[in-house]
């Protein structure tokens, strides 16, 4: 078990005790870097749905790809997901925080994501919006407005009938038919970052847990390896989810700089 503390723009601490994968023995920084990757592949399913599946979206698909993922985490009311969302939404704090900034530049304000700290509050917005009896003291602490708090259930509720609905005519009734090949590339300058998704079930957990209860028209694509760069994305062209072991290392740079002690 442990406490993670920081300090926000709004000054304002947050603390979560957060779930322990003791049969793994992962330390603090790797169980973060973990939970924050779920988080972003759970985000990459919601696209590879979208893309697959022709599911019309109104408004912003990352937006959607967002609630999708905090939608999905909610709903399976584990301690360790939800200690995944309580991460993910240190990750964006603590990445917002980091950039230091009160100006946004202008490819930031149009770009096709919200800002980090808007992405955090949203995470808990949903959280709190599902169960304010469990996350009301996280809301709270993060600076969430009571009256903001309220509307949190219908933010949620809307969220979950939206996806619900799309999602209804796809319901896969035999998920054991569903056939996805999976990549872990080895990893050279970043061997320890490929063997903790590995060694954790990194994409077989997410497809028992999402797209086994999908029909897709065609067989998907997931492979995690060494990019250059920090980054996950859904290829349409390919129809792969591709992630990269050096956004795994840059969570863990971010737990090591920023939480511990």
């Amino acid at each position: 078990m442990r406490r993670l503390f920081f300090i926000i723009v709004f000054l304002t601490s947050f603390q979560t005790v957060a779930f322990a994968q003791e049969k793994n023995n992962l330390s603090d920084a790797q169980e973060f870097a973990l939970n924050n990757s779920i988080y972003v592949l759970y985000h990459e399913i919601a696209h590879l749905l979208i893309s697959k599946l022709d599911i019309p979206i109104l408004g912003r698909e990352e937006n959607a790809a967002d609630n999708f993922a905090t939608l999905m985490l909610l709903r399976a009311e584990t301690e360790q997901t939800d200690n995944v969302l309580i991460d993910s939404a240190y990750g964006w704090f603590l990445s917002s925080e980091n950039a230091d900034t009160e100006v946004y530049s202008d490819d930031e304000l149009y770009g096709e994501h919200n800002l980090d700290i808007q992405r955090a509050f949203q995470i808990v917005c949903l959280m709190v919006g599902k169960d304010p009896d469990v996350f009301g003291e996280i809301a709270n602490e993060v600076g969430l407005d009571k009256d903001r708090q309220e509307d949190c259930e219908d933010d949620f509720k809307q969220a979950e009938k939206s996806w619900d609905r799309v999602l209804a005519p796809y319901v896969n009734e035999k998920p054991d038919n569903l056939k996805i090949n999976i990549r872990y590339d080895r990893g050279y300058g970043l061997v320890s970052a490929g063997a903790l998704l590995r060694d954790n079930k990194f994409f077989e957990s997410a497809i028992d847990n999402i797209l086994r209860k999908y029909k897709l028209p065609s067989q998907p694509n997931m492979r995690s390896k060494e990019c250059h760069e920090a980054n996950a994305y859904y290829d349409s062209w390919t129809g792969e989810i591709l992630f990269c072991y050096e956004l795994v290392d840059d969570f863990i740079q971010m737990y090591e700089k920023n939480i511990a002690e």
